[in-house]
């Protein structure tokens, strides 16, 4: 039985100037996206339909040939001015061959796959309501216009490259799975989302207003003039080789000891961040906002000679300097801040003018002794939240894990739903509390700051028994079974009960029980005459209502010496099957819940040595998996999501 109960009151540290602030972002959102593309949802005045037959279309200037169902794999072959390609809802656009695309439209409502490389010349123009998927190259030979709206999912396979003249408007969520690179006289704009699984390297014009992710380097080339007004992430490093690049949000290179280095002019405004580990200015800087590095730092350019004043953070600056190494000094104006990480979570999100910053909240929930309880953590976070990360430090988001376990030692086990759910599960008999630090990401990929989930587990109701221990033990040719309650409540009596297999268990003794108590007692049982090879005994508590209760099993070996049994569960945690490795063959497996109640076993295939089992029937938490073989007894732990 899972008890939620939590606590009314959360403890949110959120100033009122945040709220108006999101109030007032919203509004802008509104604002600003009712002044982009709107367009109808349905092709119309088509001079060709195409609805799953058919395989080659002629147009020959000032036709429409529109794809109403079905996949469409033919050719089109375009001739004149004029014309256009309309890909309806649900229909799948893949030609073979787009022949003399010259000034041609293509508005893609469906699916529009490349599985070619295609030419197109001036004045063609790609509009992408819903999905493409780019798996060839496009070679621009002439100026073509590529718009991706918003919601609309643009994913593309091989390098590109942005050529002769064209532009690109990002309104939705483009995925470049290799390098994306556009030449001089181009234009990319991104007022949305662009990862880039490989290096960005921008040249032309290009204006981001949204989130960027390079998971390589961001290289702005020389010819190129870059304004970034919202947040650019680099995973390798940034190298700035152009005299037009303008900061005026977030700047940031995330993975250990990465470079940012400037090698030409580049300007900050108030209010912005550019950050890093390392930093080595060869170039002049004007503006002013903050800099933030974590490691060595070098100058050998001027810093801040405009006099707008400059705020630098370095943990690793040398003593009376900004900089670890100043071949130039910096300007008077630039001010060496002390090493404050919490101040900086506020930025971590980025620009505020057009995406929100997602916020966690701290909370505490009670939990009762021995049930895990299931915490939905995107009620307790702001914006719509799309990953949830366990914050390994609660100084830098950026150092979270996105582990799906998160194990609290002595307390229990943290772990991730895919539904945005996080199941903790105490371990026996623990009451206090256990933390979890823990961050979101929204929908634009946006980290928030770090919160905390505090689960108090109560006793909140007496068991009939505590069990302290159940032992076995041999003495000579005899079994001394010992065990120990701290408490117990309507106690009858107790029954021990053997089996050769871990399966079929009988009783063979009853030994009376205190009924009430708060102290602890002990009490024994000898089994004079144990089975030859492996024994298992089970504990059976029963109240005076004839309620019963089972304990842990345990088990003892008479006879000659066995080999010991090595297993392992993977994966682990498991949500439907997990295998299990056994060093020796298995003639049982037993799976038990932490109250030692046997809820699944499986006589498996002899001779096997890895099994599968079916865990998909049972609830969420922390089970115990004993494999028997001929020579022993080998367990382990499986945690169910």
């Amino acid at each position: 039985m899972l008890l939620l109960r939590a606590l009314a009151t959360h403890f949110v540290l959120i100033k009122s100037v945040c709220v108006r602030n999101y109030v007032f972002i919203l509004l802008s959102l509104l604002i600003w996206s009712s002044g982009n593309h709107v367009a109808s949802a349905t092709c119309s005045s088509c001079t060709y339909q195409f609805t799953g037959s058919g395989s080659n279309y002629n147009l020959n200037g000032n036709e429409t040939l529109c794809i109403v169902s079905g996949t469409f794999t033919g050719n089109v072959n375009f001739n004149g001015s004029g014309n256009a390609v309309c890909v309806s809802d649900g229909a799948v656009f893949r030609p073979s061959n787009l022949n003399n695309a010259n000034g041609v439209v293509i508005n893609n409502y469906g699916t529009f796959t490349v599985q070619n490389a295609f030419s197109f010349g001036a004045g063609t123009v790609i509009n992408n309501y819903k999905t493409v998927q780019q798996n060839a190259n496009f070679n621009f030979n002439g100026a073509t216009t590529l718009y991706n709206a918003p919601s609309a999912v643009w994913t593309i396979q091989p390098n590109f490259i942005l050529q002769n003249n064209s532009s690109f408007l990002n309104d939705g969520q483009l995925f470049a799975l290799a390098e994306f690179s556009s030449n001089q006289g181009t234009s990319f704009t991104n007022n949305n989302r662009v990862v880039v699984s490989n290096n960005f390297n921008p040249s032309g014009n290009f204006n981001n207003y949204g989130f960027l992710r390079a998971l390589g380097f961001i290289n702005i080339n020389s010819n190129s003039v870059v304004r970034n007004y919202c947040t650019m992430y680099s995973d390798q490093g940034f190298n700035n080789n152009s005299g037009f690049t303008q900061n005026f949000g977030l700047i940031w290179v995330t993975n250990s000891n990465a470079l940012v280095q400037n090698n030409a002019p580049y300007f900050q405004a108030a209010g912005a961040l550019t950050r890093g580990e390392r930093y080595i200015n060869s170039s002049t800087v004007t503006g002013s906002g903050s800099y933030y590095f974590t490691k060595n730092t070098r100058n050998q350019g001027p810093f801040g000679q405009d006099g707008l004043g400059i705020n630098f953070y370095d943990v690793s600056g040398a003593s009376g300097k900004i900089f670890d190494v100043e071949n130039t000094v910096p300007h008077t104006s630039v001010v060496a801040i002390p090493f404050i990480p919490s101040d900086t979570t506020q930025v971590y999100a980025g620009c505020a003018n057009r995406f929100v910053a997602p916020l966690a909240f701290d909370t505490a929930f009670i939990a009762n002794i021995n049930e895990p309880i299931l915490i939905d953590l995107r009620l307790i976070s702001l914006d719509s939240v799309s990953a949830i990360n366990y914050a390994a430090t609660d100084i830098d988001p950026n150092q979270s894990s996105i582990d799906s376990v998160f194990i609290a030692p002595g307390r229990g086990i943290f772990t991730l739903q895919p539904s945005g759910h996080v199941l903790f599960v105490p371990e026996p008999n623990f009451t206090g509390r256990a933390l979890m630090n823990f961050t979101v990401i929204n929908t634009q990929g946006f980290r928030s700051n770090i919160g905390n989930v505090e689960v108090v587990v109560e006793n909140t109701s007496p068991l009939p028994v505590e069990l302290l221990y159940f032992n076995a033990t041999a003495n000579g040719q005899q079994t001394l079974l010992s065990w120990a309650t701290a408490s117990e409540f309507n106690s009858d009596y107790f029954e021990v009960l053997r089996s050769n297999n871990g399966i079929d268990f009988t009783v063979i003794g009853r030994v009376e029980a205190a009924g009430f108590s708060a102290a602890k007692l002990e009490y024994t049982l000898v089994d004079e005459q144990p089975l030859e090879g492996e024994n298992y005994y089970r504990l059976k508590q029963v109240d005076f209502d004839g309620t019963t209760e089972f304990f842990r099993i345990v088990n003892l070996f008479f006879g000659t010496e066995r080999k010991a049994a090595e297993l392992l569960a993977f994966p682990n945690p498991a949500a439907s099957v997990v295998r299990l490795k056994s060093s020796l063959t298995a003639e049982a497996i037993l799976v038990f819940d932490l109250s030692g109640s046997l809820v699944l076993s499986v006589m498996p295939q002899a001779d096997d040595v890895v099994y599968e089992l079916n865990v998909s029937e049972l609830k969420s938490g922390m089970y115990i998996v004993q494999v028997q073989t001929a020579s022993g007894l080998a367990s382990t732990k499986l945690m169910v999501q």
